[in-house]
């Protein structure tokens, strides 16, 4: 690995995110202004009242932990990119500031990344979204690619799950994708007799009538606690993928796994400690 210099002068984690809370506010700005925002957007804008309170260094016990997340975050972001550059962080801190402030449009979809981040950070229950949180920007940071739906699904997802249901939704993905799933299966929750179970069907080929069939798997015993809420989640925020089967019981809910969208975010789930 070839020695590198290290920048004169250190960033240090409370002047990033003090910086980030400035280009998040700038972002949001721009966003309420334009005539092209859509609904969606303008929802993003409604968090920013927040931003000067968790950012600003506000004295509630809740703002000093979401301060502290917020340095977890951003230590976590240089130390991951670091890894595939061989660099130190504080170089990756100086080139992602350089980058920031820079007038190319790849900057843009930059400040839109730490955005939704740093929102997704503040918004979610449970601290043990941090370092997922991290590792997923850093890698859109670094490949300066702007937030697409995938990425905007896990940041959804992780705030609105606690650690438990992290790990619970990375034991029922590591359950499909061991099972014999070549591309896409439906996962199928059906709460019998007081409990909730779990079955895949393994999505088949269309046959020569065109017609979808389905290879059923056995139930077993549900690894996550309120499926109909996950499942419910997982579709809300376009990480699986709706059924049209008419099962014709209440008590059944499904949804259909895609297994790369699955590998990808159970890469993320996997980081969280048990």
């Amino acid at each position: 690995m070839s020695e590198s210099k290290k920048p004169p002068h250190p960033i240090e984690s409370k002047d990033i995110v003090s910086a980030v809370a400035a280009t998040a506010l700038s972002v949001g700005a721009e966003l309420a202004k334009s005539s092209n925002a859509d609904i969606g957007q303008l929802a993003l804008v409604g968090g920013i009242s927040v931003l000067p309170t968790i950012l600003g260094w506000g004295t509630s016990l809740h703002a000093q932990r979401k301060v502290k997340e917020a340095h977890r975050l951003w230590d976590t972001i240089t130390s991951e990119w670091a890894k595939h550059e061989e660099m130190q962080p504080e170089e990756i801190a100086a080139r992602l500031e350089e980058r920031l402030r820079s007038e190319r449009k790849e900057a843009r979809y930059m400040h839109e990344t730490i955005w939704r981040s740093i929102r997704g950070l503040m918004e979610a229950v449970d601290d043990a979204a941090t370092v997922p949180l991290a590792v997923l920007a850093q890698e859109y940071l670094r490949n300066e690619q702007g937030p697409d739906a995938f990425f905007r699904g896990v940041v959804s997802l992780l705030q609105e799950l606690n650690r438990r249901e992290m790990l619970e939704v990375c034991a029922m993905l590591k359950w499909a994708l061991n099972s014999d799933v070549s591309n896409t299966a439906c996962i199928v929750a059906d709460h019998r007799d007081g409990r909730w179970m779990l079955r895949l069907e393994q999505i088949m080929p269309k046959d020569e009538s065109g017609t979808w069939t389905t290879r059923k798997g056995p139930y077993v015993d549900s690894m996550i606690s309120e499926p109909d809420r996950i499942l419910f989640l997982l579709e809300q925020n376009r990480l699986t993928v709706q059924t049209h089967i008419e099962r014709g019981l209440p008590s059944i809910v499904d949804t259909v796994l895609v297994r790369t969208t699955a590998e990808r975010l159970c890469s993320y789930l996997d980081l969280i400690e048990d």
